[in-house]
C-alpha cells in the first residue's frame, strides 16, 4: 500500500512545499466553489511535526492549513502523489484524515466540529487510474 520513494519525490516536495507553487496546483484541481471559499493568503505548509504524527507514509504527500475567508475556519489540503494504482486508496484517504482528526482535537479540546480535509491524488503511472474514487465503490455488501 505504501510507495518507495523516487528520486523525483524529493523535487515534488520541494518545489510544492512553497505555498505559492501548491497554490495553483490546488486552485486549478479543487471545485471552483471551493477554491472561492479558501483565503490562500493563508495557505502555510502544516508543521513537519504534524505531518510526521498524522501522516502514514509522508515522504509521497504534503499537509497543508488554510483559512475559509468567510468564516475564518481552519481547513486542511492534504496532497498525495503515488507513481502506482491503489484500488484501496478511499480507505488509504480515510486513515490520514482520522489521523489528522485526531491530532487537531488533541490540540482543540472541547472543539464541537472538525475542519475539512480535501484531498487531492496526483497520479502519474504508467497505467490509466482505473481504480475506485469513492470508498462505496469498495465496501462489498
Amino acid at each position: 500500500m505504501s510507495e518507495e520513494l523516487q528520486p523525483d519525490d524529493v523535487l515534488f516536495k520541494e518545489i510544492f512545499s512553497e505555498p505559492e507553487q501548491a497554490e495553483g496546483l490546488l486552485r486549478t484541481n479543487m471545485p471552483a466553489a471551493l477554491a472561492k471559499r479558501i483565503d490562500f493568503s493563508s495557505l502555510e505548509l502544516a508543521p513537519a511535526a504534524l505531518a510526521r504524527r498524522a501522516l502514514k507514509s509522508p515522504q509521497n504527500k504534503l499537509l497543508f492549513t488554510a483559512r475559509f475567508a468567510d468564516s475564518g475556519a481552519q481547513v486542511y489540503l492534504l496532497v498525495v502523489r503515488r507513481h502506482t494504482r491503489e484500488p484501496l486508496m478511499p480507505v488509504l484517504f480515510i486513515c490520514d484524515f482520522a489521523r489528522i482528526w485526531e491530532c487537531w482535537i488533541e490540540e482543540n479540546e472541547g472543539a464541537r466540529k472538525i475542519p475539512l480535509i480535501f484531498p487531492l491524488l496526483l497520479y502519474h503511472g504508467s497505467e490509466p487510474w482505473e481504480d475506485p474514487h469513492d470508498l462505496h465503490s469498495i465496501i462489498d455488501a
